[in-house]
């Protein structure tokens, strides 16, 4: 069998001035217009003049209907949420034996003993809502499209295969706690019983392909539960495709602009009270636990060099959620939702420039030539299915995409195609399959300035 791997494609730029904001409107119900006044329309972003009022750019995409499934052994089993409800999934069946399965992002609840927080609130329609639900255009993060979509045009490998979206856990699908207090954490044993019950009740055992995904929060569970998951359709299948897709889930193990730690020591210190040890990558574990750091493998940087099996990473090197989580660089005024970065200073500049390089170099992708990788000198989050903007950014290249001077430009689900037909089904290239701009934060001009 043939496989032609490709080197990381390097688009080297000099630093630029940073772009003009890019505008963007929405007919979609779901999402008002972000970003639209006259002053933010820019030649090429869309069919509108600069300065002129801005014009509508149609949805690319239509919403995917789903259904809610609860689990019906799943408070049986101890799997359930917070709120103390069943297992449960959305799902889009049509029968195919392709499967996509992708986990919900949200945020996390981080604990310590004696108390907890939640990172980001989830979506309310994530309340218990019965065993099952009408079908409906609201899935997902508030409609299902990208990877999730059932349009040949927005998504040609997948459109036609099930799709499963599996509501956020907040331990990024890792947590085991026995005890129910001050809550229950179970996110490992609600993804053990969403996995079974596909593969008992709607044929996944018997599926061709599965790919396992998710976005935030549910992308760093992507690379934690990887492997994990791969067990289970290969003791059910031996002969079926498994990926992983994982879509700004690299939440890095780094500082804020002065140094000091953020994030970091919530994940370490939930790390333990989760109980994730079991629910993580166990081969990671297997080398941090001698060590006395098994806790590094709650972060994605840390798991990644020990997932077996075929990944695909789709990550902006300047992800928005980390300058304001984690760099918090929008402290002061700096950038932030909807805002150009021209209130920042030199040193913030400098320390937005610095943790895309770092994102970069600890991604690492060149020791892994069969990864496939997605990753433009953007700032923004999910690009896998719709989250922070209009609609999905998997195919939408009037809006986003990789390739100076190429018309169209690569997008995330072009890249992922070429990856999954020459790694996963086998076929020859050449198709490049690892776009990684290595370009400053600027250089990328369908980049919006922060979104």
């Amino acid at each position: 069998m043939l496989m032609l791997l490709l080197p990381a494609v390097a688009l080297l730029a000099a630093s630029p001035a940073p772009p003009a904001a890019s505008c963007y409107c929405s007919t979609n119900p779901f999402a008002p217009a972000q970003n639209c006044k006259p002053s933010c329309c820019v030649a090429g972003a869309h069919s509108g003049n600069v300065g002129g009022a801005c014009p509508a750019l149609p949805d690319p995409d239509l919403w995917t209907e789903m259904t809610t499934v609860e689990v019906p052994a799943a408070k049986a089993a101890g799997a359930v949420y917070p709120d103390g409800s069943p297992a449960k999934f959305e799902l889009n069946f049509t029968g195919s034996p392709g499967w996509v399965v992708h986990l919900s992002g949200g945020g996390w609840r981080f604990m310590k003993p004696g108390q907890s927080q939640l990172l980001g609130q989830p979506p309310a329609r994530l309340t218990p809502d019965g065993a099952t639900a009408a079908p409906s255009d609201s899935g997902c993060y508030g409609h299902c499209d990208g990877i999730m979509s059932t349009e040949p045009t927005q998504n040609r490998l997948f459109s036609s295969w099930n799709k499963v979206f599996v509501p956020i856990s907040g331990t990024s699908f890792t947590g085991d706690r026995s005890s129910d207090k001050p809550y229950p954490v179970r996110g490992a044993r609600i993804l053990k019983a969403v996995i079974e019950y596909l593969q008992s009740h709607y044929g996944m055992a018997a599926a061709s392909d599965v790919i396992l995904t998710g976005g935030s929060s549910g992308g760093l569970a992507t690379y934690l539960v990887c492997d994990r998951v791969a067990g289970m359709v290969s003791a059910a299948n031996a002969t079926t495709k498994y990926s992983c897709l994982a879509d700004a889930g690299f939440f890095l193990d780094h500082g804020n602009v002065a140094g000091a730690p953020t994030t970091s020591p919530q994940f370490k210190e939930s790390f333990v009270a989760w109980n994730s040890s079991g629910g993580t990558n166990q081969d990671c574990i297997k080398h941090y636990t001698p060590l006395g750091t098994p806790e590094l493998c709650i972060f994605a940087e840390y798991v990644a060099p020990f997932i077996k099996s075929p990944l695909f990473i789709a990550q902006n090197l300047y992800d928005s959620w980390q300058l304001n989580n984690i760099l918090k660089v929008t402290t002061g005024g700096c950038g932030g939702y909807g805002h150009n970065l021209s209130t920042c200073s030199g040193p913030q500049m400098g320390a937005v420039q610095a943790y895309g390089a770092t994102m970069r170099t600890r991604l690492n992708i060149s020791a892994f030539p069969k990864r496939g990788i997605f990753a433009p000198s953007c700032i923004a989050h999910c690009q896998t299915t719709e989250n922070e903007h209009p609609a999905s950014l998997w195919q939408w290249p009037a809006r986003w995409g990789i390739g100076h001077g190429v018309s169209p430009p690569n997008t995330p689900q072009e890249v992922h195609a070429n990856w999954y037909n020459v790694v996963m089904k086998g076929e020859a290239g050449p198709s490049a399959f690892q776009l990684e701009e290595q370009g400053p934060w600027g250089s990328n001009p369908r980049c919006p300035l922060y979104t």
